[in-house]
């Protein structure tokens, strides 16, 4: 009985310290991501705009849109590229050592019609930006470098020595 009781202790404990060991998934940095995100909402990225209404991190894209209908999407993210993180003013500038396609375009309210653009360009940028509050930006920087140590692994070429 006491070793059997001595085992379930010793199966306990290896299970518990592996359970702290155990790294976020994609998936689930993705969705903190988004969490932190949520801090943008409110915010303007410029004065005719409007605040921002929308914030949409996945594993391909960055959106924000705004109460006017504004949208900027930064299509294509290289995260296994990763390059840095600062805070400008209020903003989170992420870098990438690769570029990635940026549209953007506002709503033609002249026309009335919210779906058409009344103005639209895509730009190869090496950077997105994201609205965060201070308090935030550290744990946002962390779960951008997991994100990236996560797109590494998956691009890692099992054929190289």
């Amino acid at each position: 009985m006491k070793k059997l009781l001595l085992f379930l202790l010793f199966t306990a404990t290896i299970l518990v310290s592996q359970a702290q060991n155990k790294k976020p998934t994609k998936e689930e940095t993705i969705k903190y991501l988004n969490t932190l995100a949520q801090g943008s909402l409110g915010k303007s990225w410029s004065a005719g705009e409007g605040a921002i209404n929308f914030v949409q991190i996945t594993d391909k894209s960055v959106t924000m849109q705004t109460v006017k209908g504004c949208v900027r999407t930064w299509n294509n993210i290289p995260w296994h590229e990763y390059d840095s993180s600062h805070m400008y003013q209020n903003k989170m500038i992420v870098s990438f050592k690769q570029s990635m396609l940026t549209k953007y375009g506002c709503p033609d309210v002249e026309a009335n019609n919210s779906k058409q653009l009344a103005f639209e360009f895509n730009d190869p940028e090496d950077s997105f930006y994201i609205f965060l509050a201070s308090d935030k930006m550290e744990n946002f920087k962390k779960a951008i470098h997991r994100l990236s140590e996560i797109a590494k692994e998956e691009n890692k070429d099992p054929f190289k020595n």
